[in-house]
């Protein structure tokens, strides 16, 4: 294991909403307590489907490089898994050790909850204290060793009481729970209540309830119900409330875990305005309060006992609670009043909690908004320090680059995925943005930090949470506990994702800009380099032949017809002298058209129109409608960049004889100017895209890029006409231009 100050133990669990939080939050209490740093891994359940399992590349950043002990939350990551997966899952972190919690993981201590002891109590509730007999039950899936558990304690406690459990009223069991902490959907229809009528209110709902045991119910009606969980509580308060059941005047309910309150407004209902509606409102639901931070908060206590190498118990059992209200039938006493400053007291929270989400709200608005990366990264700190986050370290994949330092198992991590190494993009302490030196930029994706980064003077809780957008992965980000809302963390997770995957989107085409570009300015130096071979340089050639034979002649001595040849011989080295020096200008004018910036767009086209026509013997007619158009600097030199690049393509592809230039102003629209470039030489299908050849690629980005439209008309047996339409481009004519 890696040297530490003081050890660090990682928490796999899938996330930090609702009941997720409660556990997360239990466990980083402990791990203040005992002076340990704590980082919870933020991933999906085992064999999750849609993009969320991208999440689980998480896993794979768990190693002894970054922990020294694991608190995996194995009901919830094997939910869809049986346990030889799951017990393969917990082996690759060997030699770690690992505390299990809530479900079986191989030989490794676990913690539970009393799920048996408290439906038990629960079910004997309703017979002892209401005097039912006839008890309906919703049974969870299978693969959840919990569920079961309940199962068994409503079996109990029917035994116990003498009662004989009629198997029609009890469920098949569901499919595995969503994994979102919300109703599933299905579930909720099947009950007669539309999913956004219940969306944050239902935790752990199953795909759907058993259809035939829903149908029993309602067509002879229990007098209780006791379900798995509250999410199947709420569904089947609703699909009573449907029927025209009132609950619990005709069924009593009660459900597990104490994850909600069920009013009218949150099962999608209106109060009744008479006798014959179903009751409904105010409703709220008695169930076993599950000990989600004790769990936590044991697990972390059991898992340091291990690093100290202090004996444990295999299993610590943490007891439940029954917390009755009205949904089975009892009228709990009424709370106290609030005293006028416990109302000023709780308006206030009231304002605190709205204000946090319009913040979180304008932060990832900003983010998102945000026009690069360096932008992007530019507006953490002050994000951060907005929400109360002390301290984060944001990294991006970089790829695979295995080292001959790395051991066996990272060099087989590394070539299973593309997330091996990362970039180090952004890090804050305290508020505080760090400088990245050289050292630090990239670093292995087990080490979650390059160096010591996180070795601070005090123990911390730290959530590393996946960055990713749909199916691409980005990075992830390391998140210092500050406010204790779960639901924060993970909001501020989707808007880094957004945010990064924009701002990388926008920089690969920039990269891809860049690329044509530089394609094309290859071209053109390629073009020009033949110009220079093919007209200049063969005039060098000639007046250095030139020389030599006047050179030879007056070596000779005297002749008399010497002079008159020297005559001539100087006479012609003057004419390739001339065409030379004429040729080079043209080819400089090319590279550095001055005229463009002291003249204006319309003499810089005339003057390069000129040049060729002078070089190549093409007849070329400039036609504008006005001598000067008002363009600002970057659009007259993309315009004359693409007169330029398409009267090289009439002059060297199309073998043209005439060539038009027109620069026009309609009148039908305002501060629009139209570019057109005919030729008579021989045409081209647009459709077919030339090897090598990137001219009209970048002529169309050129254009576009000025808000124009680019139109070519050509084919192998016509002529070309490529055309510039550019809207609002003008200044002066409706006080603005666009580029």
């Amino acid at each position: 294991m890696v040297s530490r100050s003081r050890p660090v133990v990682g928490m796999l669990q899938q996330n930090l909403f609702d009941i997720y939080a409660d556990q997360s939050f239990g466990a980083m209490d402990a791990a203040r307590e005992l002076g340990l740093d704590l980082i919870t891994f933020c991933g999906r359940p085992l064999e999750d489907t849609g993009f969320k399992r991208q999440a689980n590349v998480v896993y794979d950043l768990v190693g002894p490089e970054s922990v020294d002990a694991l608190v995996v939350w194995s009901s919830t990551l094997g939910i869809h898994v049986g346990s030889e997966r799951m017990e393969a899952f917990r082996r690759q972190y060997s030699p770690l050790p690992v505390v299990a919690v809530e479900q079986a993981l191989g030989d490794a201590p676990m913690v539970l909850m009393d799920n048996r002891s408290g439906m038990r109590e629960a079910v004997a509730h309703l017979i002892e204290a209401h005097g039912h007999t006839r008890i309906a039950f919703v049974r969870g899936p299978t693969t959840h060793d919990g569920a079961e558990e309940r199962y068994q304690g409503y079996l109990d406690a029917m035994r116990d009481h003498g009662l004989t459990v009629d198997p029609q009223l009890v469920s098949a069991n569901s499919e595995p729970w969503t994994s979102d902490g919300i109703a599933s959907p299905d579930a909720v229809v099947t009950c007669g209540v539309t999913s956004t009528d219940t969306e944050g209110v239902a935790t752990g709902h199953a795909a759907e309830i058993d259809p035939e045991w829903l149908a029993r119910i309602l067509a002879d009606p229990p007098e209780a119900v006791a379900a798995v969980n509250d999410g199947f509580a709420v569904a089947v308060v609703a699909a009573l409330a449907g029927a025209g059941l009132s609950v619990p005047g005709d069924v009593a309910v009660v459900g597990f875990d104490d994850s909600i309150n069920i009013t009218s407004d949150e099962l999608g209902f209106s109060e009744p305005s008479g006798d014959d509606g179903p009751a409904v409102d105010s409703l709220s639901l008695t169930t076993v309060r599950a000990p989600f931070w004790e769990l936590g908060h044991r697990a972390v206590e059991v898992v340091a006992r291990l690093l100290n190498g202090e004996p444990v118990d295999p299993v610590v059992t943490v007891p439940t609670e029954l917390v009755v209200r009205r949904s089975c039938g009892c009228e709990p006493a009424e709370a106290p009043e609030l005293s006028a400053p416990e109302e000023r007291d709780w308006q206030y929270m009231q304002v605190i909690v709205e204000k946090r989400s319009q913040i979180v709200r304008e932060i990832g608005q900003d983010l998102i908004a945000a026009s690069d990366a360096d932008e992007l990264l530019d507006m953490l700190p002050g994000a951060l320090s907005k929400i109360g986050i002390p301290s984060c370290y944001l990294a991006s994949y970089h790829g695979d680059l295995p080292s001959p330092d790395d051991t066996e198992t990272q060099v087989k991590r590394a070539n299973r995925t593309a997330t091996a190494w990362s970039d180090l993009l952004f890090a804050c302490e305290d508020g505080v943005r760090l400088d990245i030196t050289p050292d630090l930029e990239i670093f292995r994706s087990v080490e979650l930090v390059p160096g010591d980064l996180l070795a601070g003077p005090r123990p911390r809780n730290t959530v590393l949470a996946p960055l990713y957008f749909t199916d691409e992965q980005l990075g992830f980000v390391l998140l210092e506990v500050g406010p204790r809302i779960g639901w924060l963390y993970e909001t501020l997770q989707s808007q880094l994702s957004a945010a990064l995957h924009r701002a990388f989107m926008v920089e690969r085409e920039r990269a891809a800009l860049a690329a044509v570009e530089d394609a094309h300015r290859r071209e053109e130096r390629q073009r020009l380099a033949g110009d220079l071979h093919d007209s200049v340089s063969q005039a060098l050639f000639s007046m250095n032949l030139h020389t030599r034979a006047l050179q030879l002649m007056v070596e000779r001595g005297n002749d008399s017809t010497r002079d008159a040849k020297m005559a001539r011989g100087l006479e012609d080295l003057r004419d390739l002298t001339q065409t030379a020096l004429s040729e080079m200008r043209a080819l400089i004018f090319q590279l550095r058209p001055d005229a463009l910036h002291n003249d204006g767009l319309v003499v810089a086209i005339r003057k390069q129109a000129a040049a060729l026509s002078a070089r190549e013997g093409l007849d070329i007619l400039v036609d504008t409608s006005q001598d000067h158009f008002p363009l600002d600097e970057r659009a007259e030199s993309e315009l004359f960049l693409f007169v330029r690049e398409a009267l090289h393509n009439c002059a060297k592809h199309a073998q043209a004889e005439r060539i038009k230039v027109r620069l026009v102003e309609p009148g039908s629209v305002d501060g629009t100017l139209e570019i057109e470039v005919l030729d008579d030489g021989t045409g081209f299908d647009p459709r077919v895209r030339r090897p090598g050849h990137f001219g009209l690629d970048t002529m169309r980005e050129r254009v576009e890029g000025l808000g124009g439209q680019f139109v070519i008309d050509s084919s192998p047996t016509t002529s070309t006409t490529v055309r510039a339409i550019l809207p609002h481009i003008l200044a002066g004519t409706n006080g603005s231009v666009r580029l």
